[in-house]
């Protein structure tokens, strides 16, 4: 009996000896990264930082010699497995093996307590090693693009959990005790078959960024289970039907980026332009030709993106978006801006490439923050002599517009100190 406690006490000590070795992120930055396997394993008591990426590995030799090593970087490799050797980094803290040939972890990958952060992104995954959840140090966990059928119920157990990313995968169904995971305040399903949220759902009070587009949920069950929480700021609502979107959508008073990209809708709907704490909307490769008259009601707004888009126009209250910032509407249709955009005195940048504009508004002058136009690919022939007023723009891009070359003199002399291109 004495022998197997002086065992216990000798298998103890020497993992103590192993974390004794663990380097601060500020030590980290100042050892030397090792970019070689042979030569990290030729002097392994110096390798805290291996950088393997892009090398065609199909192998990683004598990896259980690296008893230091903290942080492994392996993206765009061809490994088709990681060894059962990784189990003796005892110190590893992150892992970064995206874009391989993975099939499944070693059995050993369970013994990696010091793990605070996991990327395994596009490989073909299935399922997570038994003893998971002994992980008890794990951060971040990114497993997206991979053939997972189920999230693994041993996920819940993780007490450290911040980040979990499984978007496209097969997931149908998320654990029931997934309200477990407390300290969780990012979490990515998109692009999963998911059609209902569990009970326990509501228990992620902690959650400030939540994507859940392009699975088959409906929005309509959603959004009172997203009342209870009070962090959530950002919120991805992509590829799904919104014509259903209840008016309760506008009490998430702490939202401030909304991705409606791909959205299913036929116009904005009112429950999106009565939230007025609102910074960011996201609306890519949407079907609206236009934007609602009470988008005016959006007095939050910072930054709106339209890009691929079908807009033909903006109505005339869209310059009483006081606090609008940036403009990025791409690649749409529009034939001409409000002359209230002149009202935006916020604005600092303005993208409008790729539409069907022939000027700018006579009162775009009174913009006096703007720092850059955009507006390669329209239609422009002309600009109104009162953009000269712009003392802070620092760049004016208008390729591929049928301006005349006496038109271009004229601007460049009005905007002498700013970066034009024509």
């Amino acid at each position: 009996m004495r022998y197997i406690y002086l065992f216990i006490i000798f298998q103890t000590m020497s993992f103590s000896l192993q974390a004794q070795y663990l380097l601060s992120p500020e030590e980290l930055s100042q050892t030397q990264t090792y970019t070689s396997l042979k030569a990290a394993t030729a002097s392994p008591e110096f390798v805290y930082v291996l950088d393997l990426r892009s090398q065609r590995l199909t192998e990683l030799k004598d990896i259980h010699k690296l008893t230091k090593l903290q942080v492994l970087y392996l993206d765009g490799n061809e490994l088709p497995a990681l060894p059962e050797g990784i189990g003796k980094c005892l110190n590893l803290q992150i892992l970064q093996a995206n874009k391989n040939q993975l099939e499944s972890l070693p059995k050993s990958f369970n013994k990696l307590k010091n793990l605070e952060e996991v990327y395994l992104r596009y490989n073909n995954i299935k399922v997570l090693p038994r003893g998971t959840e002994r992980l008890v140090n794990l951060k971040l966990l990114d497993i997206r693009d991979n053939k997972f059928i189920a999230l693994p119920e041993v996920l819940t157990t993780l007490p450290e959990l911040q980040i979990l990313e499984v978007a496209y995968n097969s997931i149908q169904v998320l654990p029931e005790n997934i309200g477990a995971l407390s300290t969780l305040w990012k979490l990515n399903f998109s692009g999963n078959p998911i059609k209902n949220l569990p009970t326990g759902f509501k228990l992620l009070s902690n959650l400030e960024e939540l994507y859940i587009g392009h699975t088959q949920l409906q929005l309509l069950q959603c959004i009172p289970i997203f009342l209870n929480f009070n962090k959530l700021s950002t919120l991805e609502l992509a590829g799904l039907k919104l014509d259903n979107l209840p008016p309760s959508f506008a009490q998430l008073k702490s939202l401030k980026k909304l991705d409606l990209s791909l959205a299913l809708m036929t116009e904005l709907p009112n429950a999106v332009t009565q939230h007025q704490n609102l910074e960011e909307l996201i609306l890519d490769n949407t079907t609206i030709t236009s934007l609602p008259n009470n988008i005016h009601n959006m007095v939050g707004l910072k930054r709106l993106y339209v890009k691929e888009g079908k807009l033909t126009s903006l109505p005339e209250t869209f310059g009483q978006l006081a606090n609008l910032e940036l403009i990025k509407i791409e690649y749409n249709q529009l034939g001409s801006l409000p002359e209230s955009i002149g009202n935006l005195t916020q604005l600092q940048g303005l993208h409008l490439q790729n539409n069907q504009l022939t000027s700018l508004p006579e009162n775009i002058g009174n913009l006096s923050k703007l720092r850059l136009i955009e507006m390669p690919n329209n239609k422009i022939t002309h600009l109104p002599k009162s953009i000269g007023q712009l003392n802070n723009l620092t760049g004016l891009y208008l390729f591929n517009n049928p301006i005349s070359a006496a038109h271009i003199s004229e601007i460049r002399t009005w905007l002498s100190s700013a970066d034009v291109q024509f």
